[in-house]
């Protein structure tokens, strides 16, 4: 019995180690950005900030696609401009398809539209430096069938090209109903949780309680996904509880340092005066919500998700490259949220 117990006893530590190594999983990563803007175009601090990381590919918003409804057809909206190659630098286009478009666009008009997109794309960039392509669409239940049939119309045309899209946790959290796209890797979009608009609503970027609820069941989605990480900030001006518009890449110490403002709590910012505000026309009594998503944040994330991807290999995305947005996270930062992946 004693030699039982003992033998019991040397084997815990090499059980709990086995158990423990189990459930956790070790990835390698690569840090990549998002370019979000109309004309491409970088500064010497951000040349050297993806230097400084080791960036190997740009995920680069070509254009976005929406419906006419006077003409009755999908066009083309902010085509980037001035896009050229970069040394050692991959290019990635990335097209955003609005739901307007999926829900007219009747299936007998799929391989026409599949090839208006695809020439756009080949105009704008060589085809022969283009590996990879990226289609991001907020589809739902109601748009599966049409989006799902562009990606395999795309997936025939391109064989040899890969290709992925990116995912909402919502897609991941009702899965049953949005379904899962044809496609063999997807970009798991890591911000705009929660409504804009809703009183409620504390942090749209990225709530921690908000996020926590939709990645129960992530472990069991079926396809390979990559990490898309928020690193901007934001203002939601609401007028009478109803949000107006978002004001971009704004400082809390400008909403904090000033007159023109009463800070309500944390996050909420009443104003004293009718004035302007990074260009926006403010009223007296316009409250304005202050968003961003701190390291300390980021870093918890990454913890939650490390052993919920379980592809090893792991691509981890920053929304977007953008001096502003780089300025307020150093690049030593960003390596410690990719450490939490480790």
């Amino acid at each position: 019995m004693k030699r039982t117990v003992y033998l019991l006893l040397a084997l815990l530590p090499i059980s709990l180690f086995l158990v423990f190594n189990y459930f956790t999983i070790s990835h390698t990563t690569e840090t990549s950005f998002y370019y979000w803007k109309t004309v491409f175009e970088l500064n010497n601090s951000e040349k050297s900030y993806l230097k400084q990381l080791n960036v190997k590919s740009l995920n680069v918003r070509f254009f976005d696609v929406d419906w006419d409804d006077n003409l009755k057809t999908t066009y083309p909206l902010g085509v980037i401009n001035n896009l050229n190659p970069i040394a050692n630098i991959e290019i990635i286009p990335t097209i955003f398809i609005t739901n307007k478009t999926l829900y007219h666009i009747k299936e007998s008009q799929i391989p026409n539209f599949c090839k208006n997109v695809t020439n756009k794309i080949f105009s704008i960039y060589d085809s022969s430096k283009i590996k990879q392509i990226q289609f991001d669409c907020d589809w739902t239940e109601r748009t599966k069938g049409t989006y799902f049939s562009f990606l395999n119309e795309f997936k025939q045309n391109f064989p040899n090209l890969n290709f992925s899209v990116t995912i909402r946790l919502h897609q991941i959290k009702f899965k049953d109903k949005t379904g899962v796209p044809p496609v063999k890797s997807g970009m798991l979009m890591v911000y705009n949780l929660d409504k804009i608009g809703d009183a409620n609503t504390h942090n749209s970027i990225l709530d921690l309680k908000s996020f926590e609820m939709y990645i129960a069941k992530l472990s069991e989605y079926p396809l390979k996904l990559d990490i898309a990480l928020p690193i901007f900030s934001q203002g939601v001006l609401l007028r009478n509880t109803k949000a107006m518009y978002l004001i971009q890449n704004i400082n809390k110490s400008d909403l904090e340092n000033t007159n023109e403002f009463k800070k309500i709590d944390n996050v909420h910012f009443k104003s004293i005066n009718n004035h302007y505000f990074y260009g926006n026309y403010i009223y007296k009594n316009d409250i304005i919500r202050y968003e961003n998503v701190g390291l300390a944040i980021l870093k918890q994330v990454a913890q939650k998700l490390k052993n919920r991807i379980k592809n090893k290999n792991l691509k981890i995305t920053y929304f977007h490259l953008d001096s502003i947005n780089i300025s307020k996270i150093k690049y030593n930062e960003i390596q410690d949220i990719n450490n939490n992946f480790h």
